[in-house]
């Protein structure tokens, strides 16, 4: 009942009234929408519940797991305080076929891990109180005589899941308050800097701060150019004031809903900032102040600029971590990519080893990367950073073309694909190596092999830079620190990248270990959409994918299926193949003149006018699904591969 003062999950002590859920639910079940039908007596009290007493509640430690229920008021009551109790979830679905009249105590508690393994593993609490219902028998019975017993299931269930909203709001939160921390503290050094005569790392860090807003300033006004001039003054407002994290947090922690006009939902503009936060700012900024604290000395390093570059290092390795966390934790994407997704363990010991495994993971790379970086930098200038940093990113751009993979997924062609394809390869990449974000192992981005083997490249190149750091700079005279010390650090940031990523591996669940190391690549994962499924909606996508990934292997066997089906899709006038979808094919691939002139309607040649002089945004949401921004999701879904836009 809503008036019933139920406290549930997450506390030692529960203080849980059942004297008011039982008058609440005997009340409700013996009136006249609950009753079901004068064939079934309404149930009675409780007997074992004492109402001048408060609550009074007969543990399953002093009962017989044998026992056999004889009202269904009783069995009700005692199911929810299995609902209520802490257990690991396990791993499969627990199995528990008897009827209705014989389920004992212990059958309830099987029932009761049923509905926690379905919650934990189905998109929304209707999903799984729907398959728990389906599941087990004698919960269909109760269904059937009681028509609100799964309205009541479902309240129960969002009482349960309560805690973990909160959470996750608290981390959205959290992270938006790092954000804006990290922004203050760049600010704060960026005057230390000029205060101190050091200009040069004033004006490096002043010009990473302008880009990454002047970045989040274009991508805000590409989302908002469809608004009113005054609503998009205040969205740069946000942008320029340095709130935009928070107000980015704010809308999706209250799930706000896609507002006309908009390219992108709250979500995902949130993770296209913090991406260009990552890239454009915390890094590079963790870079600059980690530089000037080797020039200077640490002795000579200032209280403000160790907690800034402390700060800097803590916010890109929780950013990392949590990235990783929350997109293997959805439980959309481990319904429709259950071979991707799932590697965090249900166990809760396992989980927190994980979690921190993960940050450790990101900060080691981070600071790792850093030194190494900087020892570049001053044993040989700038020139030399890049040269053997930029090495390293052309190696992996070479290997995805050498193994025809370097397209991305979208399917823009042309100079802008080509520009686009590059973009994002690069931003994978450095997103993978400096903030190891796990999210990227995946084939359409840099890949597990390659994901994997990126971390040993960071050990080896922060080893070498180390013990080049006493010839190239100490013996110049040119160094603050002592060689000691810089081999020490770097040996033990190495030394954390390998026991994380060891211990990491070690506890998540083995079913995944093999992402980890696959050479599998985007185009063998792009063709499976249409050779590993059978249904013709489910095999359509491979037309919204890059044809470079695909028509070469299989572009025929695709033509000669299309030609074979459209007729049939036509003339069934199927919903989900509309018009957008329509304009994502290519006119060429029809054979049949009078299908040719069916397919391209007038509405179809102007979506696909409309898409070619589109922005390189609007054709990114656009042309990826071929069926409106409202249905980005569902596209890509299957392919599990890191998408912004994909919630």
């Amino acid at each position: 009942s809503e008036e019933a003062d139920i406290q549930i999950g997450g506390h030692s002590e529960r203080d849980v009234h059942f004297q008011d859920i039982e008058a609440n639910t005997t009340k409700s079940m013996q009136s006249p929408e609950m009753s079901p039908g004068s064939h079934t007596p309404p149930l009675s009290p409780n007997p074992a519940f004492n109402s001048s007493s408060g609550v009074s509640r007969q543990s399953l430690s002093n009962r017989s797991m044998k026992r056999h229920f004889k009202e269904d008021g009783e069995l009700i009551i005692e199911l929810f305080i299995q609902l209520g109790e802490r257990r690991p979830l396990s791993t499969h679905v627990p199995t528990c076929n008897v009827t209705l009249s014989e389920v004992s105590a212990k059958d309830l508690q099987a029932v009761a891990s049923g509905l926690h393994f379905f919650l934990a593993t189905e998109a929304s609490e209707e999903n799984a109180v729907t398959k728990f219902l389906k599941h087990y028998p004698s919960m269909k019975e109760l269904e059937e005589k009681y028509s609100n017993f799964e309205e009541g299931l479902l309240m129960y269930c969002s009482r349960l899941l309560s805690d973990q909203s909160k959470f996750a709001k608290a981390k959205l939160f959290a992270v938006a308050a790092l954000s804006i921390g990290d922004m203050f503290t760049d600010i704060l050094m960026i005057f230390e800097y000029f205060k101190s005569g050091d200009d040069k790392y004033g004006w490096a860090a002043l010009a990473c701060v302008l880009v990454n807003l002047s970045c989040t300033s274009i991508l805000t006004y590409l989302n908002n150019r469809a608004l009113t001039k005054r609503k998009q003054l205040k969205e740069q407002f946000f942008v320029w004031t340095l709130i935009k994290p928070g107000v980015n947090a704010w809308r999706v922690a209250n799930n706000s809903e896609h507002e006309e006009g908009h390219i992108m939902h709250a979500l995902n503009e949130l993770s296209f900032d913090k991406g260009i936060e990552l890239i454009s700012e915390a890094i590079p900024g963790s870079v600059i102040q980690l530089a000037a604290i080797m020039n200077a000395g640490i002795s000579n390093t200032s209280r403000n600029a160790a907690f800034s570059f402390a700060f800097s290092v803590f916010t890109s390795a929780f950013t990392s971590a949590m990235l990783s966390w929350d997109w293997d934790n959805n439980k959309e994407q481990r319904r429709l990519v259950p071979w991707f997704y799932g590697y965090i363990p249900s166990k809760l010991s396992s989980k927190i080893i994980v979690a921190m495994s993960l940050y450790c993971l990101a900060m080691s790379n981070l600071i790792t990367r850093s030194f190494s970086c900087v020892v570049l930098y001053l044993s040989g200038g700038v020139s030399t950073a890049f040269m053997v940093l930029g090495a390293e990113l052309c190696l992996y751009l070479v290997i995805k073309t050498a193994r025809q993979d370097f397209w991305y997924w979208l399917p823009v062609y042309g100079a802008p694909g080509l520009f686009i394809s590059l973009m994002v390869r690069v931003m994978a990449k450095l997103l993978a190596d400096w903030t190891a974000v796990v999210q990227f192992r995946h084939p359409l981005d840099v890949g597990g092999a390659y994901f994997t083997s990126s971390l040993a490249l960071t050990i080896a190149i922060g080893m070498w830079t180390a013990l080049r750091y006493d010839k190239e700079v100490v013996e110049k005279e040119e160094a603050a620190m002592d060689n000691a010390t810089v081999v020490k650090l770097m040996a033990s940031m190495c030394a954390g990248i390998f026991v994380s990523y060891s211990v990491f591996l070690a506890n998540i669940n083995k079913n995944y270990l093999h992402t980890f190391f696959s050479l599998k690549t985007g185009n063998e994962q792009t063709r499976s959409l249409f050779t590993d499924n059978e249904e013709d909606e489910r095999r359509f996508k491979i037309l919204t994918k890059n044809k470079h990934l695909w028509k070469a292997r299989i572009g025929k066997e695709v033509e000669e299926w299309l030609n074979l089906r459209l007729p049939l899709w036509l003339d069934e006038e199927l919903d989900w193949f509309n018009e957008q979808k329509m304009s994502m094919i290519e006119e060429e691939m029809i054979h049949d003149a009078e299908v040719k002139r069916r397919v391209m309607t007038k509405n179809v040649k102007g979506i696909i006018e409309e898409r070619r002089n589109s922005s390189v945004i609007g054709a990114f949401v656009d042309a990826r699904v071929g069926m409106g921004v409202d249905k980005v999701k569902e596209e890509n879904d299957e392919t599990g591969e890191f998408n912004p836009c994909n919630e």
